[in-house]
């Protein structure tokens, strides 16, 4: 290593050698000349593989950057794809929390009417169970029908399965009516 910062300040081109005193310039050519021909060769030799490699870490190193510019704008291109897609997915969300169109007559199965019972806590927006609180009493009813008949046959299903309260209730624009109005209203 000595030999190559040795070789570096006797390079004409080199800065180290355009900063030496008269004096300095002097020694190192005399040192030049007392080397060793073969040590010489050798430490020239050693310099240029050393450039080489410089080189080579170089282009190595303007490629990753290269790389990692297309993979940060890629990561960017997917962050904006997956915010539209978190941004629908809410939408999607929000509308289907709207529940059914509650415009017009349909019908609903009531399995419950309590006072000092409140499940309200326990109702996942997948069961699509509704609870309205009427002076205190809260009946739960599930499903929506446009049908009279289709909320027969879930209600029957409820009471085959052990709910034997299960009843139909109607509702007109979304407020509850007497069962006997709706039909009326329908038929």
């Amino acid at each position: 290593m000595l030999l190559l910062g040795g070789f570096l300040c006797l390079n004409p081109s080199s800065p180290a050698f355009a900063q030496m005193s008269k004096a300095e310039k002097k020694a190192w050519k005399k040192k030049k000349k007392a080397m060793n021909p073969l040590a010489f060769k050798q430490m020239v030799e050693e310099q240029e593989e050393i450039k080489e490699k410089i080189n080579q870490t170089r282009q190595e190193l303007e490629m990753l950057r290269s790389q990692l510019s297309e993979k940060d704008s890629r990561l960017a291109q997917l962050r904006e794809e997956n915010q539209q897609l978190e941004q629908q997915r809410q939408e999607v969300d929000a509308t289907s929390r709207q529940g059914p169109d509650e415009r017009g007559v349909y019908f609903r199965v009531q399995v419950g009417a309590y006072e000092r019972i409140d499940l309200s806590s326990r109702i996942t927006q997948e069961a699509d169970m509704k609870v309205e609180d009427e002076g205190g009493i809260k009946k739960y009813t599930i499903g929506y029908f446009n049908d009279y008949w289709e909320a027969d046959k879930f209600k029957k299903y409820l009471q085959s399965m052990g709910i034997k309260d299960a009843w139909i209730v109607a509702y007109r624009d979304g407020v509850r009516v007497d069962i006997k109005e709706a039909l009326e209203g329908i038929l």
